[in-house]
């Protein structure tokens, strides 16, 4: 327990980047995908 809490302690940051960079690439993605089926 105290080994998790401890890995999430030290990199909240770098998660937190890398998570909100893929939603952003998700986004795209399906942003594009979206736009090319109504065209």
């Amino acid at each position: 327990m105290t080994a998790k809490v401890k890995t999430i302690d030290l990199y909240p940051m770098q998660r937190a980047q890398r998570d909100f960079r893929d939603a952003l690439i998700y986004d795209n993605f399906c942003y594009k995908r979206s736009d090319d089926v109504e065209h």
